[in-house]
C-alpha cells in the first residue's frame, strides 16, 4: 500500500468553488467524507472566516444546485459546521472508479484542493489519469509507503441504501421532513429494524473518521462491558 499527497484544482462550478469565489476570506475544509455508489457523496465540512461573511456562505452552499442536501450541525459568528450531499461531481466519480481511500481533513480553497489518499500505486495512478480526464489538472507531490488499512467501504449495503434514503427524504434535516415511521414504511422495514440498522451505520462513519469508541474502564460494570463487546 501507499499513501500520496495530490493538489488538483476544485471542480468548476462546484459549491466551495462558489463560496471561495463570492467570500475569499471564508476557508472550507472537509473533515468527513463518504461517497456512494450513484455517484453523490456526503462530507461534513468546517467553515471559517469572518461573521460578516458566515450566512452568506452558508445560504450560498445551501442552494447550490449540486448540493440535494444540507443541514448546519454547529455553528458559531466565525465558524460553522455543516453536512451536504452533493451530485455529479468529476472528483467523486474518478474516487469511486479508482479505489483509493481519501484520508481527511483537506481544504477546499483558492481553486485548490490538496488530498492525501491511500492505495495501491496502480490505484494511486488510476485516480490520477481519471482526474486528468476530468480537467482537475492533478499533480502527484509525494508517494510514500503506507501501513496496510482494512478493504472495504466503512457502510455495508444496507446501512448505506438506508442511510442515503433517510439524507434524500430528510430525516437529517433540522427540522425533520420525516419520522423514523415515514422511513420504515417506505423502506419495508419494521421500525425498530431501521432505527438499530440507521445507528449501526452512523457508528461506523464516526469511528471512520474518529477511530473506534474506547474500551469501558475494568471497574465498568458487566452489562455495559456487554454492550461495548456487542459493538465491536
Amino acid at each position: 500500500m501507499a499513501q500520496a499527497r495530490i493538489l488538483l484544482r476544485q471542480a468548476p462550478g462546484s459549491w466551495p468553488v462558489r463560496v471561495n469565489d463570492a467570500h475569499p476570506d471564508i476557508h472550507v475544509e472537509c473533515i468527513a467524507i463518504q461517497a456512494f455508489p450513484d455517484g453523490s457523496v456526503l462530507t461534513v465540512n468546517r467553515l471559517r472566516g469572518p461573521r460578516s461573511q458566515m450566512p452568506k456562505a452558508i445560504s450560498l452552499v445551501e442552494g447550490d444546485p449540486s448540493v440535494s442536501d444540507f443541514a448546519v450541525l454547529h455553528q458559531t459568528p466565525e465558524e460553522a459546521c455543516i453536512s451536504a450531499l452533493a451530485r455529479n461531481l468529476p472528483q467523486v466519480a474518478a474516487y469511486l472508479r479508482s479505489g483509493v481511500v481519501i484520508q481527511p481533513p483537506f481544504v477546499l480553497w483558492g481553486g485548490r484542493t490538496r488530498l492525501t489518499v491511500v492505495g495501491t500505486r496502480g490505484n494511486i495512478r488510476a485516480f490520477l489519469q481519471r482526474l486528468g480526464e476530468a480537467g482537475l489538472e492533478p499533480r502527484l507531490e509525494s508517494i510514500t509507503s503506507a501501513p496496510e488499512r482494512e478493504k472495504g467501504e466503512p457502510l455495508t449495503s444496507r446501512q448505506e441504501r438506508a442511510i442515503l434514503h433517510a439524507l434524500r427524504r430528510g430525516y437529517y434535516d433540522v427540522p425533520r421532513r420525516c419520522d423514523l415511521e415515514d422511513l420504515s414504511r417506505s423502506l419495508g422495514l419494521s421500525r425498530s429494524g431501521l432505527s438499530e440498522l440507521l445507528r449501526r451505520g452512523e457508528r461506523r462513519l464516526i469511528e471512520a473518521h474518529a477511530g473506534p469508541r474506547p474500551s469501558p474502564p475494568p471497574g465498568a460494570a458487566p452489562a455495559e462491558r456487554r454492550r461495548a463487546k456487542a459493538h465491536t
